[in-house]
């Protein structure tokens, strides 16, 4: 069979996908993915087919930077603006109307359809198609449930009364803010009227989609295959169409780019590292860390915390802009662009990273806890970092407010305490034995063939 894969345009949502591709390569699928030119290298480095699409309805930001920041008041300032000058025929319409994706299906003739989250309420006109098709989602359940926060909170919660309370605060405060973004105009997630009429106008029983989670629509007779560990999320029910899938990271991924001197510098490093016996700490904030506020002077005070405590510290900045601010090297202290993560997450003591999910399954598959400083409340990174500390696999901060003791302070119990290196550890070995470590294409198969979403735990 040809499976197709229509991921939105981001490294951090492609890589969750490699390992159940590979896996679906491996039982004699054939795999082709869709999505913008700027990705068409670094998902042929992987070995599998890529068709450019000319229309998408979001746009490849991660390398190009602009002075715009994350978070909520950004957000709707600018959807003001996109709503006082609207743009005659814009590709979310396009996509909205099936035509994008017509294209797309006669241009590869795919028997199965894999859609990543963010196009839920554009795959609705798959259902015209008679093609089957599936969610994939590369963060933890989205679905509004009892005593879990919403991601955009980093609250821990407990099994007490007040913290369900405050969960349902929580949620409460996050629809309010969905509520303004769709009163001015914006559209994703769209709100339940939205939903319904989205769904009777491709044919669909309203009753089969829904709004009551965080970002983007639930497509309620849609298997939704979630490659996040289980293990990792706050212990809860799934909806009968959630299956989880695994393994979510390709231990031996091909890195589509890499520093020119990164090889001799991290040897380097490695060889000091033994020596002295002091801890190799590596920090990354990911590739769109300019969207941050207050990053720049976040990872100065990164680099003052390494130099007073002499640790053997590996900084990936992610672009030449961010790059040239931080300066050179030192004896101790490597500053990169971009870096193989999994490479370097293999001698490394502790990450100090914004919260994406591949990071922290990253840090978790390769036994490293974790310090996080989510980098804007609206992704998922917020209520991973809660995550984090829920399971005691390292510490959380606000990276906005965060001083050079603070970053000390933390790092340095983390590092004195092998205990959290032991959970990480632990929870590693809960995922790599789940059954959607071992036979997660096997899953997605089968859950087609049979016609009907049976959830495995």
């Amino acid at each position: 069979m040809k499976i197709l894969f229509k991921v939105y345009p981001q490294k951090s949502h492609l890589n969750p996908t490699f390992p159940l591709a590979r896996s679906l390569c491996e039982l004699g699928h054939e795999v082709v993915y869709a999505g913008v030119e700027q990705l068409r290298n670094h998902v042929e480095a992987q070995g599998y087919a890529y068709f450019v699409q000319a229309v998408d309805v979001y746009p490849m930001f991660e390398h190009v930077m602009d002075n715009s920041k994350a978070g909520f008041w950004m957000h709707l300032a600018q959807t003001v603006k996109n709503r006082i000058r609207p743009k005659p025929e814009s590709n979310r319409m396009q996509f909205a109307r099936g035509a994008s994706f017509n294209i797309l299906l006669r241009a590869t003739k795919p028997d199965i359809i894999i859609v990543d989250n963010p196009y839920a309420q554009f795959s609705l006109a798959l259902h015209k198609t008679g093609i089957p098709f599936g969610i994939i989602q590369c963060v933890v359940n989205l679905d509004r449930r009892p005593g879990c926060p919403p991601l955009d909170s980093t609250y821990v919660p407990t099994q007490s009364r007040i913290s369900q309370w405050i969960c349902a605060l929580l949620w409460h405060r996050y629809f309010l803010k969905r509520f303004i973004l769709n009163a001015v105009g914006e559209q994703q997630p769209p709100a339940e009227k939205t939903a319904r009429r989205l769904a009777r106008n491709a044919g669909i029983d309203p009753s089969a989609v829904g709004a009551d989670r965080y970002s983007n629509m639930a497509l309620k007779d849609v298997p939704e295959f979630i490659t996040s560990p289980q293990a990792f999320d706050f212990p809860s029910s799934l909806s009968r169409n959630q299956i989880y899938i695994g393994p979510s990271v390709y231990i031996d991924r091909v890195e589509s780019s890499c520093d020119q001197h990164f090889k001799d510098r991290f040897e380097q490093m490695i060889a000091a590292r033994e020596l002295s016996g002091t801890p190799l700490v590596y920090c990354s904030l990911g590739t769109a860390s300019w969207r941050y506020k207050g990053v720049t002077k976040f990872l100065q005070r990164v680099l003052e915390a390494a130099e007073k405590m002499h640790w053997n510290l590996i900084l990936a900045v992610g672009n030449e802009s961010a790059f040239s601010q931080y300066g050179g090297s030192s004896e101790s202290i490597a500053v990169f662009k971009v870096v193989p993560q999994l490479q370097v997450l293999k001698y490394a003591d502790l990450m100090i990273t914004h919260g994406g999910m591949n990071s922290i399954t990253e840090c978790i598959l390769s036994g490293v806890p974790m310090l996080v400083y989510p980098g804007a409340s609206e992704f998922d990174q917020a209520g991973n970092a809660a995550r984090v500390v829920y399971h005691g696999l390292g510490l959380q901060g606000v990276l906005a407010r965060e001083s050079t003791r603070g970053i000390i302070r933390n790092a340095s119990k983390i590092l004195s305490d092998s205990q959290y290196r032991k959970r990480v550890r632990a929870m590693s070995q809960k995922i790599k034995s789940s059954q959607g470590w071992v036979s997660g294409a096997a899953i997605l198969l089968r859950t087609f063939n049979a016609k009907e979403v049976i959830p495995v735990s």
